[in-house]
């Protein structure tokens, strides 16, 4: 008598696996989406190496910082990053938009916003002898200059940098970009965002 075991029966086993590899496929989908969503970017018209570095500086961020974290140190942080209304801008850790005065000057750096118009202007400082955290701004393009209250204030491209005091870190919309004439947003590479 020839009898022959029947076949397993893989239809069932098959269907499984292609339903988990689905899964697992939508998920490196999602978790890729995800991650280009939340990206800060360099903006299309300017150099592809700044787009390499802001890239760089995202890989090397997500290597070093838990998902949940935002801020690379405890000091000051300038992240560049694209909006809608005034292209690839610059920010601080907080989240608000940094300016730069035409009043001043970038070569030599030197600022001329004193007394009043530091209630309006915050400048941006740092401790003596602290660098700030970059997301995709280069390092060599960020300086400090003395103050004449003795404080240090950032510079990019040579531009002291300032924030909007009120601003509360959303940089939506254009911010104070173009008040009185003077202040604008700046872009990673010092020059004035253009909406």
């Amino acid at each position: 008598m020839n009898t022959t075991a029947p076949a397993p029966d893989r239809t069932g086993t098959r269907a499984a696996a292609i339903r988990v590899a689905g899964f697992v496929a939508a998920l490196a989908l999602l978790a890729v989406v995800g991650w280009q969503a939340g990206r800060l970017v360099a903006a299309p018209g300017e150099p592809q190496a700044d787009t390499a570095a802001v890239a760089q500086a995202h890989q090397q961020h997500d290597q070093d910082q838990p998902q949940a974290q935002h801020h690379v140190g405890g000091g000051l942080q300038l992240w560049a990053t694209q909006t809608a209304s005034l292209g690839t801008i610059t920010l601080d850790g907080a989240g608000r938009i940094l300016y730069r005065s035409d009043a001043d000057t970038n070569n030599p750096p030197a600022s001329h916003c004193t007394d009043a118009c530091t209630q309006r202007w915050t400048p941006v400082t740092v401790p003596a002898g602290q660098e700030p955290d970059l997301l995709g701004i280069k390092p060599d393009r960020v300086g400090t200059l003395r103050r004449d209250d003795g404080t240090v204030q950032v510079t990019l491209a040579g531009w002291p940098l300032y924030a909007a005091a009120g601003d509360q870190g959303d940089h939506d919309g254009t911010g104070a970009n173009g008040a009185d004439g003077q202040w604008f947003a700046i872009t990673p590479m010092g020059e004035k965002a253009s909406p």
